[in-house]
């Protein structure tokens, strides 16, 4: 079953808009939504936030790749000096495989409702555990750009 494009980000718009407190608990704004083309000519979702404290900035994207096959999140964490945390990334290099699953949600997903519920629900463990030093501004770490061949 193909994921439909407009359920797939009205579900997805909604629940990021119902579980903002995963991202204000921790010092996160919510300053902007939008909805737009990636690179590749996809459509996005973009939530874009704010941490003051430890000037960091997030972005939550979701896309659905053509033809309506696969629904993608991409975290990232930029802080003050430019630098980019790819939190897909950083699970993946810190061997949470599990975790780094959820950023790739396939056609064959049962309920696509509850499988952005579980990677919100996931997101915020990881804030709450792996990546706790980080939003705190107690530390940094980088993740390694994916060239995918292209370099």
């Amino acid at each position: 079953m193909a994921l439909v494009e407009a359920e797939a980000f009205a579900v997805t718009k909604e629940l990021m808009e119902t579980h903002l407190a995963i991202f204000q608990q921790r010092g996160f704004l919510l300053l902007e939504r939008i909805f737009g083309k990636n690179s590749a000519g996809w459509p996005k979702l973009t939530f874009r936030f704010i941490e003051e404290r430890a000037n960091l900035r997030l972005r939550v994207l979701f896309s659905i790749s053509a033809p309506q096959t696969k629904g993608i999140f991409v975290v990232r964490i930029d802080n003050s000096r430019k630098e980019t945390l790819d939190v897909e990334d950083y699970l993946r290099l810190h061997g949470d495989a599990a975790e780094a699953s959820l950023f790739v949600c396939t056609k064959d997903v049962p309920d696509f409702t509850k499988y952005v519920e579980s990677f919100l629900s996931m997101l915020d463990r990881v804030f709450e555990n792996q990546l706790k030093p980080i939003l705190s501004g107690d530390k940094w770490e980088s993740t390694p750009i994916d060239w995918q061949g292209y370099k």
